[in-house]
């Protein structure tokens, strides 16, 4: 019985595959992205993000740039009840200990980082995710 879930598992991963190159040489965005952030990190396909706060209403982005790492977003919320704003950074890389301590150089309160970590513990969330998208 085990054997035969596990077979059907792997004719759905097989047809997923398919799927997923389909789309691909299709030129579907979605599905390049997908592949390049879960196949392509040896390549520069990672993301982080930085959260940090400041009293400043300008800020100058000449203080985020870095040799080996791009800005790929940038989002600003205010705080409420504040004269405080949070910036958040998404990054290309996962290696944001430089960067974070140059902007707490410049004065900036980090109040967090996120890693875009794919673990194989999380493989389970990407198949069900990658079966949504290819609408199962």
């Amino acid at each position: 019985f085990r054997e035969a879930i596990f077979l059907e598992k792997e004719k759905l991963i097989d047809l997923a595959e398919n799927s997923l190159l389909k789309k691909i040489k299709e030129g579907d965005t979605t599905a390049i992205i997908f592949f390049l952030k879960t196949k392509g990190r040896n390549r520069g396909y990672i993301e982080s993000s930085v959260n940090f706060n400041l009293n400043k209403t300008e800020i100058d982005f000449s203080e985020l740039s870095y040799e080996d790492a791009k800005i790929l977003g940038v989002n600003i919320f205010n705080i409420p009840d504040s004269s405080r704003i949070m910036i958040n950074i998404k990054l290309n890389t996962v290696f944001t200990d430089r960067i974070i301590l140059s902007l707490q150089r410049f004065g900036y309160e980090i109040t967090a980082t996120f890693y875009n970590n794919h673990d194989i513990s999380d493989s389970d969330n990407r198949y069900k995710s990658l079966l949504k998208y290819l609408e199962f």
